[in-house]
């Protein structure tokens, strides 16, 4: 296994909420209170914002259940369920709203990426900016004692990751 995937599966399993950049934790509130009103949830954002490790975390604290992709969902019964990598397309959306009750889903928080869902759902955009970036750093040196040298401005979680680790 590679060191980067031995990482990746280090974070899953130690992250849960208090990880989460100021980005994230507005997402995780707005799915905690919208959950109840909205039966499919689209969060969005460019690469590296953050999206699938929220996924995470709303497994970890037991809000969802986390799937990779569409194609890997098991029937739930009554359950919410988090789809990382949804096509943003409105057909796809519906196609699927129509499969959840066959399925037995409650709910659906669906991460798209870079776009959001061309269709009539609750959207919400991750973004990095710089107060993420900032937490995201003192996250990663408190819990995972990793030290960023490389300080571009342009980057995003996995860039810096990569730049100060793995280069």
């Amino acid at each position: 296994m590679s060191k980067y995937i031995e990482f990746v599966n280090k974070v899953k399993e130690k992250c849960d909420q208090s990880w989460l950049t100021p980005s994230q934790k507005r997402a995780f509130k707005l799915i905690k209170n919208k959950s109840t009103n909205h039966r499919v949830i689209n969060i969005f954002g460019k690469e590296g914002v953050g999206k699938t490790f929220l996924g995470w975390v709303l497994e970890k604290e037991n809000i969802s259940k986390y799937f990779v992709d569409g194609e890997s969902i098991e029937s739930k019964d009554n359950v919410v369920i988090t789809v990382d990598n949804f096509p943003s397309s409105r057909n796809e959306h519906r196609d699927f709203r129509r499969r959840m009750g066959m399925m037995g889903i409650k709910k659906a928080i669906l991460i798209t990426k870079p776009f959001a869902i061309s269709d009539d759902v609750k959207k919400i955009e991750i973004t990095f900016n710089d107060e993420d970036k900032q937490q995201f750093k003192s996250i990663c040196s408190r819990k995972l004692r990793i030290q960023f040298k490389d300080e571009s401005p342009n980057y995003n979680m996995h860039e810096l990751l990569k730049k100060n680790i793995w280069s």
